[in-house]
């Protein structure tokens, strides 16, 4: 088998270099480019060589004995063998003929020195032909981006306390070790480079080189990593990184698969931070497939993408964790090129002092509380303010959040009037506009105000007035609590016509049958076959048989909100008559409506009296009229309980109104 993969070997180098050949040649036949955009050209198709990338200055041999053709570049991969041809060709395509067999049976790639990869390795390997001079940066910390930290990997071999020393004199605090790859290989390097960073006062990170395509590899590759880091005694708040960028597993990534390695390495081996390296073609943000939301947020991300001309004005994805800006530093008094890095919330090196909530970062949002069952807090030593039920579906300014190493973000919250509220789990939150969200809430609402605007739109567009609707009892189908304290319902009638938002102050919760509002008025039952009602949950007070024609005064009317008024019937006396249809009834004065009689009658009374109106004001000449015959041509059921004729005498003048109670009929 030795000898199999020996010439098997030889005849792919030998195929490599003919193809190779004309393309170099080329190559240097090309004109340097001198455009000052991007260089983040980022290949994800492994097939596209570097064209005559600047020999790397590497580490010396007592270091490390490696050749160029060993450089990460140009690094092949190898697979493991397995028993058959027929497996050693899914191994050499690294993939398997369902996703239900590879979650069964991980056949993870054989790494060895002479292939492991490095950090940015695809991206270097996708970068067009430069000079040495183009290439190579000399550090000029009056022009260039800050250089926080590197990363290094068994590339830079054996790394000196001297030589990080020099380095922390150009503003170098942190350095990010690879520890891993795969599930086979282990940096050799990495314990010298992280010992003797540690003694230099730098801050230690790691990083793994990832090949998982599914749930179960990235929880098999996250174990790997995890237990050479504890052989390494990094502790649980070292920085641990995902290096997701080869090219040979672009089509299979999944963002949930990145989740699961991060999930491992903190609920199961207890790291408190995961954050995930690529290249800006990788994720979201650059249409790639790593969707950054789902991997905690930009904070949880440290992208890489070079320029061709870097500057400290022009720095790049400020939002990320960090920024890996070139892979071509030349430090004053090192050998080695190496890959540079800016910090922008201190995780990986000590320009902040990084607390476990992370650096205060700007958001300036609303947010709308979500979750009732979660909890308020002052401060980040978890002291609880208060429970969200008290503020829950309340609209707040989120100004700022917080990225917590325990995989949370925070934010902190100011109501209208910038009164601080506190800090909050994100994710008992919703954002949302300076409305909020809306909130579903189908009660039944009467108009209690006939002078309140209705909106048509949060941007304060007048669509009407509560005028033509006041007493009126409609749905509120949903609600928005705003940002500016107040609380507005979407209206609609029983028609579900929409009727625009009004200010839950000029309504009163109800049922459908609408509240009792004020209301005096004078009316006449006209019809004898309706009912009148206790109650609106169908309990019969009594009927109009015997109210008819009398009138009644109404104290008080229902509007409900399929359309029909009932009004609360009273007499004189104060005796209620229960809820009557308003269709039942028409307008009366207090004496309700004439109605025709035409009846001689005589009075009885010696001590009668003639009104001249319903003010009661004394008919003159009314004297000398007891026992006398009139005619009653019309009479009067008046709400006091009595009833008036209207008399005129023999020669059809008119004498005035009289109480039935003081005459007899003839």
């Amino acid at each position: 088998m030795f000898y199999k993969k020996l010439l098997t070997s030889l005849m792919l180098t030998s195929i490599l270099s003919l193809a190779l050949t004309p393309l170099l040649a080329l190559a240097e036949e090309q004109p340097q480019s001198t455009e000052a955009t991007e260089i983040s050209r980022e290949f994800s198709d492994s097939s596209i060589l570097a064209e005559s990338l600047p020999e790397l200055i590497l580490p010396s041999e007592s270091d490390v004995s490696e050749t160029a053709s060993q450089s990460e570049e140009n690094a092949a991969e190898s697979y493991e063998e397995l028993p058959s041809s027929e497996s050693t060709e899914q191994a050499e395509s690294h993939s398997l003929d369902s996703e239900e067999d590879e979650e069964d049976t991980y056949l993870s790639p054989i790494i060895t020195e002479d292939n492991q990869s490095s950090l940015g390795s695809s991206l270097k390997t996708g970068m067009r032909s430069f000079s040495r001079a183009d290439t190579r940066l000399a550090w000029d910390q009056s022009k260039l981006p800050r250089t926080d930290f590197i990363d290094v990997s068994s590339h830079q071999g054996n790394i000196s306390v001297a030589e990080y020393n020099n380095l922390k004199k150009y503003g170098v605090s942190g350095v990010v070790v690879k520890l891993t790859e795969s599930t086979s290989y282990r940096n050799p390097y990495a314990k010298n480079q992280i010992d003797n960073a540690k003694a230099a006062g730098l801050k230690v990170s790691a990083y793994h080189y990832s090949w998982f395509t599914t749930k179960k590899s990235a929880e098999a590759e996250a174990k790997y990593f995890a237990a050479y880091a504890k052989e390494l005694n990094l502790g649980p708040d070292t920085v641990m990184v995902n290096d997701i960028e080869e090219p040979k597993i672009l089509d299979k990534v999944k963002t949930a698969d990145s989740v699961a390695f991060a999930n491992a390495l903190i609920k199961t081996h207890k790291f408190n931070q995961v954050i995930h390296y690529s290249s800006l073609s990788w994720f979201s943000s650059g249409n790639g497939p790593l969707d950054i939301p789902q991997l905690g947020g930009a904070a949880s991300t440290w992208i890489a993408q070079y320029l061709y001309q870097p500057s400290k004005d022009n720095l790049l994805h400020q939002t990320a964790s960090a920024w890996q800006w070139s892979s071509q530093m030349l430090f004053p008094g090192e050998k080695r090129v190496l890959d540079v890095n800016i910090d922008y919330n201190g995780r990986f090196s000590k320009k902040v002092t990084l607390t476990p909530q992370g650096p205060y970062i700007p958001f300036n949002k609303y947010v709308n509380i979500s979750n009732a069952n979660d909890s308020v807090y002052s401060n980040f030593n978890w002291k609880e303010r208060y429970k969200s039920s008290t503020i829950h579906k309340k609209t707040y300014l989120a100004k700022g959040k917080y990225d917590h190493i325990n995989g949370n973000v925070y934010y902190s919250i100011y109501d209208s009037k910038d009164n601080w509220m506190g800090y909050i789990n994100s994710q008992s939150t919703t954002i949302t506009d300076a409305h909020g969200s809306y909130i579903p809430l189908n009660r039944y609402v009467s108009i209690t105000r006939d002078n309140n605007p209705l909106w048509s739109n949060f941007n304060w567009k007048q669509k009407g007035s509560s005028k033509g609707i006041y007493n009126k009892t409609l749905l509120a189908k949903g609600e928005y609590r705003h940002y500016n304290g107040s609380t507005y319902y979407s209206l609609y009638d029983s028609k579900n016509v929409w009727l625009g938002y009004i200010h839950n102050g000029a309504t009163k919760l109800t049922t459908a049958n609408g509240l009792l509002s004020a209301h005096s008025q004078y009316v006449t039952v006209k019809s004898p076959n309706y009912k009148t009602w206790a109650d609106f949950s169908g309990t019969q007070q009594g009927t109009t048989t015997n109210m008819n024609n009398k009138t009644y005064l109404v104290k008080g009317a229902n509007h409900t909100f399929k359309g029909p008024v009932y009004y609360s019937l009273y007499d004189a006396k104060g005796k209620w008559f229960g809820l009557l249809n308003k269709n039942a009834t028409k307008p009366a004065a207090p004496q309700g409506p004439y109605q025709s009689f035409n009846k001689s009658v005589t009075i009885t009374n010696k001590n009668y009296a003639l009104w001249s109106n319903f003010n009661w004001k004394r008919k003159p000449n009314s004297n000398g009229l007891y026992n006398k015959k009139f005619i009653a041509k019309g009479l009067y059921k008046h709400t006091n309980g009595s009833t008036y004729y209207s008399l005129y005498d023999s020669k059809d003048v008119w004498r005035g109104y009289i109480n039935s109670a003081s005459t007899k009929l003839n």
